[in-house]
This record gives C-alpha cells, structure tokens and sequence, in this order.
C-alpha cells in the first residue's frame, strides 16, 4: 500500500511538472532550439503484466461475522466466549484469504521509461500503449503517449 502511495505521488509530480496540454508545446528552450519537457522521454522496456483488482475488504468482516456465530454456539460461560472470539477471528482471516483468491487478475501494461533529465519513470495501465523500445513518449495524467 505505502509502495503505491509513493508510485502514485511520484507520477503526480511529474505529470504535474509539465504545464502544457500536449506534445506539440513545450515550456521553455534550451540546448540548440530544442524545448524541454519534464515527462518526456525514451521507452526503456515495455511488459504485459497481470494487475490483481484492489478489494473493498468485505471478505474479513463477513467471515468474522460468521465465524463469531459459529463460535458462539459452542460451549457456555467464559468458554463460549473465547470460542466467540476464536471463530471471529478465525472466520477473518479465512474470509480475507477467500476474499483475496476471488478477485479478479486484469491485463495490464508497465512501461518504463527513461525521461530526458536521467530520472525513470515506471508507468502501469491498463490500455495498450503501442509503444516499444526506443520510442519516444511523454507522460501525462499516469499514461504514456508516443510523441
């Protein structure tokens, strides 16, 4: 979760670094008339992986329910309420586990590409960005463009 927070934050600051709307402008010049670009670069590698669905997390909460339930229909006293306890907990991580299992895998795209100032980025998506090794490209709103 904190690796996809810093992912996310990371692609937020340099898609936001760019103050142009496209590739046909960008910002100021340098270097023999060349513009420069804080998104701009070279594809590095391009892979088709397989991205797992985020779940909401209702696969623990409903085997805890049920677990507790069960639990509470053995024994009586202090004993009924430990076997509570145990089945609550023991139906969570039952239920996260079967939760887990059951989402659904998506195709996806990471693209990794070497920006002009020597930074890399790695960008994942989930449509096809037709770009191979070598391309040129730019990045914007966490997809990658071909320039």
């Amino acid at each position: 979760m904190l690796s996809r927070f810093i992912y996310m934050l990371s692609v937020l600051v340099l898609v936001t670094g760019c103050a142009t709307s496209g590739p046909a402008s960008y910002g100021t010049s340098y270097d023999k008339g060349r513009s420069y670009c804080e998104t701009c670069g070279v594809v590095e590698d391009v892979n088709r992986i397989t991205a797992r669905e985020d779940g909401i997390g209702f696969g623990a909460v409903i085997g805890a329910v049920v677990g507790g339930a069960l639990g509470n229909q053995v024994g009586d006293g202090s004993g009924q309420d430990a076997a509570t306890v145990a089945g609550a907990v023991g139906g969570a991580v039952a239920g996260h586990h079967i939760e887990k299992s059951q989402r659904a895998t998506q195709p996806a795209w990471e693209v990794i590409v070497r920006l002009d100032d020597g930074r890399v980025a790695r960008v994942v998506q989930a449509e096809n960005p037709y770009v191979r090794e070598g391309d040129r490209v730019y990045i914007e709103n966490d997809l990658v463009y071909r320039s």
